[in-house]
C-alpha cells in the first residue's frame, strides 16, 4: 500500500513517476521518510537506498531511528 501522506518533491521525475506506480518496487514511506526497491519474493522486505537509481542524488536521511526512540 502506498502511503497517504501527501507526495514530497522527489529528486527527479523517473523517481516520481517509481513512487506513483505500484507495479514499480521503488517505495517511499514518508513518515520515517525511507526509500526502498521492494524484494519481489512474496514478502514485505525491502532495501533501503540512499542515492536516486536514476539521477544519482543523495536522498534525504531516514527517520527510522529518531520515529522509534520517541515512540519508545
Amino acid at each position: 500500500m502506498r502511503d497517504q501522506m501527501p507526495d514530497p518533491e522527489f529528486c527527479c521525475s523517473q523517481m516520481t513517476y517509481a513512487i506513483e506506480r505500484e507495479e514499480v518496487p521503488v517505495t517511499y514511506t514518508a513518515y520515517i521518510r525511507e526509500f526502498t526497491i521492494r524484494i519481489l519474493d512474496g514478502g514485505s522486505s525491502g532495501l533501503e537506498i540512499h542515492y536516486c537509481p536514476w539521477c544519482g542524488q543523495k536522498l534525504p536521511a531516514g527517520l527510522r531511528d529518531q520515529w522509534f526512540d520517541t515512540l519508545l
